[in-house]
């Protein structure tokens, strides 16, 4: 099997699998992430808008990050890909 090496040796990669195990990790990728951005209904819309104030708080509080001047709408993908590499289903 070829390795793109100089990715992996970056650690830009998210993961390292064989052709046969690539459909089933995708599959499990794409379920978390459906999960996460289904429709919800009107009355759990805000629920998820203060579930990512108080993640954006957290990251503040705990590590210094404030992202307040960046774009949301990435933030808020790049919340949902790591939700979806950890198999986390909702926010809170």
């Amino acid at each position: 099997m070829v390795c793109p090496q100089s990715a992996i040796d970056a650690e830009v990669v998210d993961f390292i699998l064989t052709p046969e195990e690539s459909p089933v990790t995708i599959g499990l990728y794409k379920s978390t992430f459906k999960a996460a951005l289904s429709n919800d209904p009107e009355d759990l819309q805000p629920k998820k808008e203060e579930a990512f104030r108080q993640l954006l708080l957290c990251s503040v509080i705990r590590k210094g990050a404030d992202f307040t001047y960046y774009k949301q709408t990435t933030i808020r993908r790049r919340i949902l890909r790591r939700m979806g590499l950890n198999k986390i289903e909702n926010i809170p």
